[in-house]
């Protein structure tokens, strides 16, 4: 069976204002609480960022969204595991911080600042992150924060 972190703080007392819902389990991995180190969860790691091209390949429908764990952050098909589609993307460790950007939105459409405008098409929407990176490890083509899509960055696939 999968086994997960628990925090006896939220396990009783979920935080509303990092994920927590007092109806459901709360594992530490949904949690979005900055400064807990048991807190793995992404503010927008729900959302799906582009359908996962492995999947679309093979006839399946997998869908890539944002992961952090304590090796950094990545992007990760929802078909994964052990015996699932492996499709994974390490994102830069000099980044703080990666989020979908416009998450808290109601709806997106393909017009919507968060949406890549060229690698978008009627079929798929592909969502950008939001990097804020740590201090002193700014790349230099970049400000301290970014929004960007990660498939046609030409700089952010250099550096990753």
């Amino acid at each position: 069976g999968k086994s997960y972190h628990i925090c006896p703080k939220c396990f009783s007392d979920p935080p509303e204002a990092h994920g927590g819902d007092s109806s459901t389990d709360f594992p530490c991995s949904k949690c979005t609480h900055p400064t807990c180190s048991m807190a793995t969860g992404i503010r927008g790691g729900d959302i799906e960022i582009f359908p996962c091209p492995v999947c679309s390949a093979s006839g399946n429908s997998g869908s890539i969204s944002l992961k952090r764990s304590p090796r950094g952050f990545r992007l990760a098909c929802s078909n994964g595991g052990r015996d699932g589609c492996q499709f994974v993307v390490w994102l830069p460790s000099a980044a703080r911080d990666i989020s979908v950007d416009g998450h808290s939105e109601e709806s997106i459409n393909a017009q919507s600042q968060s949406v890549c405008q060229s690698c978008s098409n009627p079929n798929k929407l592909v969502r950008k992150l939001k990097f804020i990176w740590k201090m002193g490890s700014v790349p230099p083509h970049y400000d301290r924060e970014v929004v960007t899509c990660i498939l046609c960055d030409d700089h952010l696939k250099r550096d990753m």
